[in-house]
């Protein structure tokens, strides 16, 4: 069996190999790579927008079917086409796209096709189903025109796209093509979704929370009276005390396997109800600085108690909307009987009753 020519230094991924003084590391462009651990000396110098994945991952962790020679950023590009009938694809690559990268795209449709190639600039190259093709592009304010080579030979295009002005984002584009070689015309109609697997800077900046609550959760008795451990966790009343007052005449507010009628029943209970369509972090403040409580109706047959707020700045390098707030909520759930907290979210829209108890 022949063995690897030991003179050939570029080796893992296209990546140079440095066996100086015994070393035997990977030198990509930005980072080591150590291959008798499989780990990378360094974080990804683009980590920040590589969401849900190690800061020492690469080629999004599919060496198989991703190359990283540079040791960079990973993106992935649904793609949509109606040239000749519909076809649909995705390119995946490194680098940033549209900008300086290198990447793989496949169609399949109307249109089957796949292809490799990089772009630096305005200049692009590469190989497919197609052949060998290359050329020079650019695109002012919308507008976009370019010359190309490819297996049906010189071409030149212009066309105009909308959207796709940030990196992670929605685009369509459509446009003229003449082919110097045949003299004939043609037109491209496509869109694409470009998504950068990014991930943000995370800064707390508020914490609004209740800070007599009760550290001993309550768990409900049976189906549908989630309500009634939610009260008996806020107090004062027992859990008897509230099942005889919600179930006492001829029109009870709570019917056993069926459910309760929150805002009447909060009423009974507390007195002055207010019901909004979604937390509100203020008035939920606002309340529990004067010993009040937060109760959110998730469903028709499910409530829990809020008992904190954290509030987040929440910066992407690369999406359009780049700095957002979010919100992480701690709540008290009667299902389960403990305390649970959600992941970081841009707001929390459930039918929500503030009250004073």
């Amino acid at each position: 069996m022949d063995t690897p020519d030991k003179g050939l230094n570029y080796k893992y991924n296209g990546i140079e190999l440095a066996d100086d003084f015994g070393l035997n590391v990977n030198l990509a462009t930005f980072r080591t790579l150590d291959p008798a651990t499989g780990r990378w000396w360094q974080v990804d110098p683009k980590a920040e927008a590589v969401m849900s994945l190690s800061p020492y991952q690469s080629m999004g962790n599919n060496p198989i079917s991703n190359a990283d020679p540079e040791g960079d950023l990973f993106f992935a590009i649904p793609q949509i086409s109606f040239n000749g009938g519909f076809s649909v694809g995705l390119e995946v690559g490194f680098g940033k796209p549209g900008k300086a990268s290198i990447s793989a795209t496949g169609m399949v449709g109307a249109n089957s096709s796949w292809s490799v190639q990089g772009r630096a600039g305005g200049l692009y190259a590469g190989y497919g189903s197609n052949g060998a093709f290359a050329g020079v592009g650019y695109q002012w304010s919308g507008f976009s025109g370019g010359l190309s080579y490819g297996s049906d030979g010189f071409s030149l295009s212009a066309g105009y796209g909308v959207g796709g002005k940030g990196l992670t984002t929605f685009g369509a584009s459509g446009g003229l093509n003449y082919n110097l070689s045949s003299g004939q015309f043609g037109y491209n109609v496509g869109a694409a979704y470009t998504h950068i697997f990014e991930k943000p800077t995370v800064e707390l900046q508020n914490t609004y929370e209740k800070t007599d609550a009760s550290t001993t959760p309550v768990e409900q008795r049976t189906s549908h009276d989630c309500l009634l451990g939610a009260c008996e966790y806020m107090g004062p009343e027992s859990y008897d005390d509230i099942l005889k007052k919600f179930t006492d005449g001829d029109d009870p507010l709570y019917v056993p396997g069926k459910g309760t009628k929150t805002l009447p029943a909060l009423e009974m209970l507390y007195g002055t109800t207010q019901k909004l369509g979604q937390v509100i972090p203020g008035i939920a403040d606002a309340y529990w600085k004067k010993g009040g409580n937060v109760l959110v109706a998730q469903n028709s047959n499910h409530a829990i108690v809020l008992n904190k707020i954290e509030q987040y700045k929440v910066t992407y390098k690369y999406r359009r909307n780049n700095v957002q707030t979010k919100f992480k909520f701690t709540y008290m759930n009667p299902a389960t009987g403990s305390f649970q907290s959600t992941g970081m979210r841009r707001n929390y829209k459930y039918p929500t009753y503030y009250f004073n108890n």
